[in-house]
């Protein structure tokens, strides 16, 4: 397995470059959407050393994310604090397996968070349990159906989000997609699924939620 698809250990650890023993290490967290980086920073205003950086426009699949991910890091100082981590969060979306294959060995140290299809698909699980193959757009449905208002992709709906749900959506993830067989392949082809629940139980683990 490559080390993105360890479980139980930390989303990834840096090793390279100048070492500074004290200051705190940071995660970087890249995402793809507003969704998701409203998401991530309920992390970081509790104090965490978070980092979420959006994906710039024109990076949409993952090869190109990935790139994008490695050449910011480089201008960052990544590796410069003993355990600096980073993730990229991602979509299945349009992306062939080979292509993650791909961004997985060009990533080296950076882990790969996967949800099939979308992020939807975890922001559904702080509130139920899915198991059955949903469109994009009947997810927002439901999503919309359960906050009692129209979702849109980028509203901030994060207090809605309580450390209990938070807790129920990794336990419901962790169900469709056991740790011991967490992989980007597994969730690729397990329809829904999501990796979410590996990263996000390290960050509420930290955080004290």
């Amino acid at each position: 397995r490559h080390p993105g698809d360890r479980q139980g250990g930390p989303a990834v650890t840096g090793s390279r470059g100048r070492r500074t023993r004290s200051m705190a290490p940071r995660l970087f967290i890249f995402t793809e959407g507003k969704s998701e980086v409203m998401y991530f920073s309920m992390f970081r205003r509790r104090g965490m050393p978070i980092s979420v950086i959006p994906i710039q426009a024109g990076n949409t699949d993952i090869l190109g994310i990935t790139e994008y991910c490695l050449r910011e890091l480089r201008l960052r100082g990544f590796g410069d604090v003993d355990g600096d981590r980073a993730a990229i969060v991602f979509d299945r979306d349009l992306n062939s397996l080979g292509s993650v294959d791909e961004a997985r060995r060009k990533a080296g140290e950076v882990n790969l968070f996967m949800s099939n299809p979308s992020f939807e698909y975890w922001l559904i699980l702080h509130f139920r349990d899915v198991t059955r193959a949903m469109t994009q757009d009947e997810m927002e449905e439901l999503l919309g159906d359960i906050l009692g208002h129209t979702y849109s992709k980028g509203a901030d709906i994060t207090r809605r989000f309580s450390a209990s749900g938070i807790r129920e959506a990794v336990g419901r993830a962790e169900r469709r997609l056991p740790r011991d067989s967490c992989t980007v392949e597994a969730c690729y082809g397990t329809t829904p699924s999501t990796m979410l629940h590996v990263l996000v139980s390290e960050l509420v683990d930290v955080s004290g939620m």
